[in-house]
């Protein structure tokens, strides 16, 4: 990270993520304590998470660092698309094929899964950019004021859904869907303004910080673990009466 941006941004999205990868594993943890597992049960599980997310942060870090998401006026595929997709992939894949994992997400509680995304609050270094002439507003509006809208609420959502689940379901699925909406915006606009094949706005100052290090794992890491949560989030609450009430608990 150049001295010239943190003078700008005053911070790195790098804490966030990297707390954010604990609070999941922590919440893998919870859960596990919940289910009808022994010891030696819930040790494979834990294991596998910490790895999966320890992994997935340290490529994400690694690579980003060596400027691999550096996109180019010829590129089709943004190459930060492979980082926001294959990781989801395998968490999705995981879930398919693992009925533990699914367990574990069945344990875990909607309001948990709702206040976590506070940390979106975040999504204020793209307007601090945006002021400062670093990033396009065609991104950094949508993208700033969505993410910093669906961090200050998830607490109070949380909370309501907590106190009466019933009462403010509708309210926790409508958030959840903004949020998903939020993040879709986003990264439309992050590949209509970075440099490659489908750049379509910000011609005369491309959107490049969004593919460099630290910026970057915010599209290859906290969106991913974003959509996944809001997933899981629906899940619940569409779902079965079982899920509900665990997810109310």
């Amino acid at each position: 990270m150049s001295p010239e941006i943190i003078s700008v941004v005053g911070a790195s999205p790098t804490p966030v993520v990297i707390v954010l990868a604990c609070l999941v594993w922590a919440g893998v943890y919870r859960a596990l304590r919940t289910l009808d597992y022994s010891a030696a049960d819930r040790t494979a599980p834990l294991a596998l998470a910490g790895v999966f997310m320890g992994a997935w942060l340290a490529l994400a870090i690694w690579l980003g660092s060596r400027g691999f998401f550096h996109g180019s006026p010829t590129e089709t595929v943004p190459k930060v698309a492979f980082g926001l997709v294959v990781p989801m992939a395998i968490a999705l894949v995981i879930l398919a094929t693992s009925q533990r994992a699914r367990d574990i997400v069945a344990a875990t509680p909607v309001h948990l899964l709702i206040a976590v995304q506070l940390y979106r609050v975040e999504g204020a270094i793209f307007l601090i950019m945006y002021a400062a002439g670093r990033l396009p507003g065609e991104f950094g509006l949508p993208a700033g004021w969505g993410d910093v809208m669906i961090g200050a609420t998830a607490p109070l959502v949380a909370w309501l859904y907590r106190r009466d689940a019933i009462r403010w379901r509708g309210l926790a699925v409508l958030w959840n869907v903004l949020g998903l909406a939020d993040l879709f915006i986003a990264v439309a606009m992050g590949v209509l303004t970075a440099p490659g094949r489908l750049q379509q706005f910000a011609l005369d100052a491309p959107n490049t910080l969004i593919t460099s290090f630290p910026l970057v794992l915010v599209p290859v890491f906290l969106v991913p673990v974003s959509i996944l949560l809001h997933g899981m989030a629906l899940w619940h609450l569409s779902g079965s009466e079982r899920h509900r009430t665990l997810g109310s608990g």
